[in-house]
């Protein structure tokens, strides 16, 4: 069984003439041997985006500020998203309401929705030569030109003879 001069010793600061044992900001439990979500990381408690309960009878459990995400608040909420919703699942969401996409020669817009063929966004009205679509392949996630008809080619700038 562990006494109070065990715990203390171990991690914690004994203080006050009841001697009760202190964790440091940012450790908890018994010994006070855990850190809260970041602390190990230099990012100090919750990655510095939320209180952590920490002390002595702490549970290491992060309350994060507004936008952040439970339980460590490492990611932000983009957009009212989270988990592989975020940014189109092309991107990482940075800050609140601020995606950075893996791909930016890929992929675009605020949410990293918008693909790009060859260096056009599908909003373009010259993307894909005039003659196609700038759109996601189902298959690999990719852009891609889908071309009108009477076009081919990968940018859809091949024309097709007819007859």
């Amino acid at each position: 069984m562990l006494t109070l001069q065990d715990t203390c010793d171990a991690c914690g600061v004994c203080a006050g003439n009841n001697r009760t044992c202190q964790c440091p900001p940012g450790y908890f439990g018994m010994p006070c041997d855990n850190a809260c979500p970041g602390v190990n990381e230099g990012y100090g408690v919750c990655y510095g985006r939320g209180t952590c309960s920490d002390g002595f009878t702490g549970t290491g459990t992060c309350t994060c500020q507004t936008s952040w995400q439970e339980p460590d608040c490492l990611y932000a909420y983009c957009y009212g998203k989270s988990g592989a919703q975020v940014c189109s699942s092309r991107g990482k969401c940075t800050q609140p309401d601020v995606c950075t996409c893996d791909n930016p020669t890929l992929f675009t817009g605020r949410e990293c929705q918008i693909p790009i063929c060859f260096g056009l966004p599908e909003t373009d009205p010259l993307a894909c030569g005039r003659n196609g679509r700038c759109s996601v392949d189902p298959n690999t996630g990719s852009p891609i030109c889908v071309c009108t008809t009477g076009y081919t080619g990968a940018d859809c700038t091949i024309s097709i003879c007819e007859g």
